[in-house]
């Protein structure tokens, strides 16, 4: 799990003394604490660490020593360059390395730290032990990147026998390989350099960028050019010293491996890792939504992965806590990739709330979002809409807003955007959310962004330039814009309207994840049409 969802904000001391009494201890030291270092670190850098084999020719395969390389990443938004170089510069990260061999229960501990070379040894580990886990159960805050065909041995690992790993290790091999290809991988560099000759080394970068030596995605995570040559870069001991990189790919891992992990979920009976799948695929869902022939295969593959479970648990909220969080995740998924099953029993019970029977709590915002996708119309919406009026309770309104977003008519639609401007029936709080769900909606996304942009001046005077979820907006409708055309329209919105007051920060953010969209569908679309195809129809 991404560190940096859970640390969204400030780092308290409360929850630095809580880390600190446990066994991690060591992953913190005066030179570390303070300033925001967790937040900041997970955020901006992160911990990559590849299992290689060592080669030593005099030792047979087998008996050679199995050693880390570990490597900074980058994930999330581009700091500031200055800040950056500042933070890397006095940098320790001591991490200790669980591991275990893979179905015959042993297990050890080796300690990274900052007298180590990027790579060290793993101790009391030698391959004729059997296959390696590092990371057991997913407790160290870093990821794992195995090399020498080491994702291909865990893919048919799972395919035969995945009991053989934990729950945890599960999910967490799931969430390392999808988010591994992903990231940004800072790797040795190739030579040292001196920081006063940046300038030439940016240079030099826009030279390999016009004859097209590098990919565009080498600025994946870039606000300007001299921001690449920062975060393509490890501060040495002497800030005055970078180790430069030349980025080929900008992911780590190719999402054919990272798919390849998902072929025996038809077996998958853990919510723990249903849940990480659900949160894995959902950007490559988001991405290829607009694909009329790429979406419908991804949904093709991920239905037969689902269909025995949806199929097992069915509609009756019954069961153990834990089987309740899971028939919602699964049925999510299946409605999602458009199941017919799910989504025809979905609109049964949407026909029934209709006729005055509740839904269970566990499983009313999927039987409102996708009955009213699936069998909506005018009635029906009519219906919904007048529930939303009446209801008190926040939770409830909340879901309803989802519901009726979520009908695929234009003409209702634009009925419920146009509800916005009179306060009596749409409450201040709900304006952003109402604007955000119809962006979800395949028929709204582009209802919702021209909407936006149609009535800024509106929004602007009833809620200022200051109001921090009006700032947000635009950020959280187009996440799913991903080409040229959505990047020109975001940038000449915001010249014609270049105040942005607390947006100012959220609009930088939006340019850049939408750039990152283009680049990443660029790259990775290809592959993964290929590895779908290969699947067979």
């Amino acid at each position: 799990m991404g560190l940096h969802r859970i640390l969204g904000g400030p780092v308290h001391r409360g929850l630095l003394n809580i880390l600190s009494r446990t066994d991690t201890q060591p992953t913190h030291n005066k030179r570390t604490e303070g300033q925001g270092f967790l937040k900041d670190l997970i955020r901006f850098v992160g911990e990559a660490a590849e299992c290689k084999r060592h080669e030593t020719p005099a030792e047979p395969p087998e008996k050679r020593p199995t050693y880390l390389s570990i490597r900074k990443c980058l994930a999330g938004s581009t700091p500031n360059r200055t800040s950056l170089i500042a933070f890397l510069s006095s940098y320790k990260w001591n991490i200790p390395i669980r591991w275990n061999v893979v179905g015959n229960g042993k297990t050890g501990m080796d300690l990274y730290n900052v007298s180590h070379a990027s790579d060290f040894f793993l101790s009391n580990y030698s391959l004729s032990d059997g296959p390696l886990k590092v990371n057991r159960d997913h407790l160290g805050f870093f990821r794992v990147n195995y090399v020498d065909d080491g994702w291909d041995d865990i893919g048919q690992r799972l395919l035969s026998s995945h009991e053989d790993f934990s729950v945890s290790d599960r999910a967490g091999l799931i969430d390392d390989a999808f988010a591994l290809a992903r990231q940004v991988l800072s790797e040795p560099p190739a030579h040292t350099l001196n920081s006063a000759d940046v300038t030439s080394l940016e240079l030099k970068l826009e030279g390999c960028q016009k004859q097209g030596l590098l990919k565009p995605a080498v600025a994946f995570l870039c606000k300007d050019k001299l921001s690449c040559i920062v975060l393509s870069c490890i501060v040495c001991t002497s800030i005055s010293l970078m180790k430069v990189l030349w980025i080929p790919r900008a992911e780590i891992l190719n999402y054919g491996k990272a798919l390849n992990l998902t072929l025996y979920l038809q077996r998958e009976s853990s919510y723990i890792v249903w849940q990480r799948v659900s949160s894995a695929i959902a950007y490559i869902r988001d991405m290829l939504s607009s694909d009329a022939t790429l979406h419908p295969k991804f949904q093709a593959y991920f239905q037969e992965q689902v269909k025995v479970h949806a199929d097992k648990l069915g509609w009756e909220d019954t069961g153990t806590h834990l089987e309740r969080l899971q028939r919602e995740t699964i049925l999510g998924i299946a409605c999602q990739m458009g199941h017919q099953s799910a989504l025809g029993n979905a609109s049964i019970l949407f026909h029934e709330w209709m006729a005055g029977k509740r839904v269970p709590v566990n499983l009313r915002l999927l039987v409102y979002r996708y009955g009213m996708q699936n069998s909506g119309n005018e009635t029906s919406w009519n219906k919904m809409f007048e529930e939303y009026t009446k209801t008190n309770l926040a939770q409830e309104k909340e879901k309803l807003l989802y519901g009726l977003a979520s009908v695929q008519n234009i003409t209702l639609l634009d009925r419920f955007l146009t509800a916005i401007k009179n306060e009596s029936i749409v409450r201040s709080q709900d304006v952003f959310t109402l604007i955000r769900y119809v962006s979800y909606n395949q028929y709204g996304e582009t209802m919702a962004w021209d909407w936006t942009r149609l009535n800024w001046d509106y929004l602007v005077k009833r809620f200022t330039l200051n109001d921090r979820n009006l700032g947000r907006l635009i950020t959280r409708i187009t996440t799913r814009f991903n080409t040229e055309l959505h990047l020109w329209q975001m940038e000449n919105f915001f010249e014609t309207y270049p105040e942005a007051g607390a947006g100012e920060g959220p609009r930088k953010q939006a340019l850049e994840s939408v750039r990152n969209n283009v680049r990443w569908l660029a790259s990775n679309k290809n592959e993964i049409q290929a590895w779908l195809e290969s699947r067979g129809p």
